[in-house]
Parts: C-alpha cells; structure tokens; sequence
C-alpha cells in the first residue's frame, strides 16, 4: 500500500472519530496536538510496522469501519446489576463508555480507596492526576495510545492511598450497544500509594451488538514501593467487537504487580503490555 492511500484512510478515520467522539476536557491541549501529529506522520498500523505486523488494523478499519456514528442503544440497570456476581465485590459499570454513576458504587467506598471519573479527577485531585496522567502512556510511542490521548471523553480514576489494603476486590465491568459503527476510547488510572494493596476485575461484555464497535482502552498503572497489585482481564467479545486494549505499568522498587488476560471471542482483540520497573526487588 502506498503512503499516500495510508495517509487517506487515516485522515478519514481521524476526521470520523473527531466528529463522532465526545471531547476530553482533562486532556491538555499540547498532549492533544501531540498525539494528532504522531498519527498523521505514522497512520493507523498495517503489516509494515513492526509491533504490528500479524495485526494488520488498518485494513481492519479501512474495511469495517468506513464510517462512523455515535449512536448507541440505552443500557437498562437490570442488565447491568446481572453482572454482580461477587457478593463482597466493589462494582463500577461504564455503559457505552460513560461511567454509570447510578448503577456504580461510587458511595461507602472502603478507607483509603477514591474512585471517580478522570473529569473530576482533574479538578478534584489535581495533583496525583497531574503527577501520573500520561507520566506512563507515551502519545508519541504508539498509534493507540495516540488515538485515546486524542479522542477519549472520559475515563476512571482510582487511587488506593497509602498503607490502604483493600480487602474486596474493584470490578470493572464494560457494556457496549452499538447501534451503528462506533468507537469508544475509555481511559483508566490506577494509583497505587506505597504499602497499599489492591485488585481490579475487569470485564469486556459485548455479546450483542447490532453495530461494529471499534474499542481503544488504554491503562496507565503506578504501582508505589512496597505495593501488591494483582489484575484480572476478562475479554468477551462477539463477531462485531474490534477491540485494542493498551495496559502501560510503572513500578517502584519491592513492589508486586500480576496480571491475567482472559480473551473468548471478538474479531479483532489485541492487548499490548509494557511494564516498567523503576527499582531494585519489584516483581
């Protein structure tokens, strides 16, 4: 493929997505200019960029996604309180990339434990978000965390403070009703402080969708000294779900940090990991 028909189909998956998406107002506008520069001189990659070369996504999204919309269909709480299989659990349901604050407990969170979305996050824990916002995604590494940096309405922030140990388990569930081709970008920050423990469930329910969904989730993680963090991914995706899910992790030193990856379906499901130990004895 030329560089010129590569550069086409970016500038019209771009110009979709800056019509249909929903505008970040926690993103600074420098990170924004960024990102939009990075894939208008890289583009959305195809076989010829290494990291990509047996995930060809820009014929994927030549192909599947010609155009984009934001229409979703309304999510009922019922549907959303069935996933409430962990009795002890916390529970947070982003439906069609928006936080469900209603169906979420966002209330009698446990000691030491602040969950709100990244909006709010901005302006309410200024600076832990200013510290760790993109301290670990890099917009000018790679072409998704590029496109959430520029295209992400909102996102979840939680911060476990420090010597908090939080004994019941942070789920995370996503639920998407497409009614036309969409793309969701949903950020999360985890902030883990020195001497905390935490985990996180996260699980991707997509089983019907009448649309195609193109999903771009980026995690940014900061693991503190002497913290034990353990994640769960569970990916249930249907013929319609694209997805690309980018995890970004930085950990001090004597810091313990596990994840596991459950994928079952999906077209397209592509998860990138990097893990960063910033000192001596962190595993």
């Amino acid at each position: 493929m030329s560089a010129i028909i590569q550069e086409n189909i970016t500038q019209k998956f771009l110009a979709e997505l800056s019509s249909a998406s929903p505008k970040a107002e926690f993103t600074p506008f420098e990170r924004i200019a960024s990102a939009l520069k990075f894939l208008e001189e890289n583009g959305i990659p195809n076989n010829k960029h290494e990291d990509y070369k047996y995930c060809n996504v820009e014929s994927i999204i030549r192909k599947e996604f010609k155009s984009l919309g934001n229409s979703f269909s309304p999510i009922k709480k019922e549907q959303l309180q069935k996933f409430r299989t962990d009795k002890n659990g916390i529970y947070f349901f982003i439906a069609n990339g928006k936080i469900d604050e209603e169906s979420s407990d966002l209330a009698n969170l446990p000691a030491g434990l602040s969950v709100s979305s990244l909006t709010k996050a901005a302006s309410e824990n200024k600076e832990i978000f200013t510290r760790h916002f993109g301290a670990y995604a890099n917009e000018n590494k790679d072409a998704f965390i590029a496109l959430n940096t520029a295209f992400c309405g909102d996102g979840i922030f939680i911060h476990s403070k420090k010597n908090s140990l939080i004994e019941k388990t942070i789920h995370l569930v996503y639920i998407d009703s497409a009614k036309e081709n969409v793309s969701v970008n949903f950020r999360k920050l985890f902030v883990a402080e020195e001497n905390s423990q935490v985990k996180i469930s996260e699980t991707f329910e997509t089983s019907e969708l009448p649309g195609k969904l193109f999903s771009n989730q980026l995690s940014e993680f900061y693991i503190g000294e002497n913290c034990i963090v353990d994640a769960t991914i569970l990916q249930a995706g249907c013929e319609n779900f694209y997805g690309v899910n980018s995890t970004q992790v930085f950990q001090e030193k004597k810091s313990n940090f596990s994840i596991h990856t459950f994928t079952f379906g999906g077209s397209l499901v592509r998860n990138n990991l990097n893990i960063v130990v910033g000192g001596e004895f962190a595993e």
